[in-house]
């Protein structure tokens, strides 16, 4: 209904949507957490950006409220999240990233490296999508998650034996660390570094 044809009932699934998260989100009643991950996960292939959008936000509040049982189904959301980077929609783009964001915060079995594993694995698979939207994914990820990023994509670029694969994702980070305000931190650090009064 959040993408029905008619406003009015557009407006009444917004606030009953968000009163629902609402709800879920406070209540201490438990939930078939992996019925609604399935619905959720399926609802991101919709046509309405409006329904896509949605999907993400429930994922967002869901792993905020319960992270151990949201990445005990990691393994059948991250897969729709991922393809989710594609998305025509900037808006769904930016809330996905949000998403993977989070994901990737939670360090109990190392989630950020396996997170930043599948994103470079896609870029491998298509270079068109790394060439159109990788530069937006690292810098919003960067502005999420800090320059730990450059340092777990440097590790793994390191074990792989893709010399030209690794060589075009050197040459994008690069790029992006010479020119994004998200890294401007990071730069500062590497200018302290080529100080001679710098700690080893």
């Amino acid at each position: 209904c959040i993408s029905d044809d008619d406003a009015s009932i557009r407006s009444i699934a917004a606030t009953a949507n968000q009163a629902m998260l609402n709800l879920i989100f406070l209540s201490p009643e438990p939930f078939e957490l992996p019925a609604l991950l399935i619905v959720l996960r399926d609802a991101l292939a919709n046509d309405s950006v409006a329904t896509r959008v949605a999907s993400l936000t429930w994922i967002h509040m869901l792993h905020e409220k319960n992270a151990r049982l949201v990445n005990s189904s990691i393994d059948d959301l991250l897969p729709a999240l991922l393809s989710t980077l594609s998305d025509r929609a900037d808006e769904v783009v930016h809330i996905d990233l949000q998403v993977l964001a989070r994901l990737s915060k939670d360090d109990s079995d190392n989630r950020f490296a396996h997170v930043i594993e599948a994103l470079l694995q896609l870029f491998l698979e298509n270079r068109d999508f790394l060439e159109l939207r990788g530069p937006l994914i690292i810098r919003k990820l960067s502005a999420l998650l800090g320059s730990d990023i450059y340092l777990t994509v440097a590790r793994i670029l390191s074990e792989s034996d893709d010399v030209d694969f690794a060589t075009i994702m050197v040459q994008v980070l690069n790029l992006i660390l010479l020119t994004a305000p998200e890294l401007v931190s990071l730069r500062a650090s590497l200018r302290r570094c080529f100080q001679s009064d710098a700690q080893p």
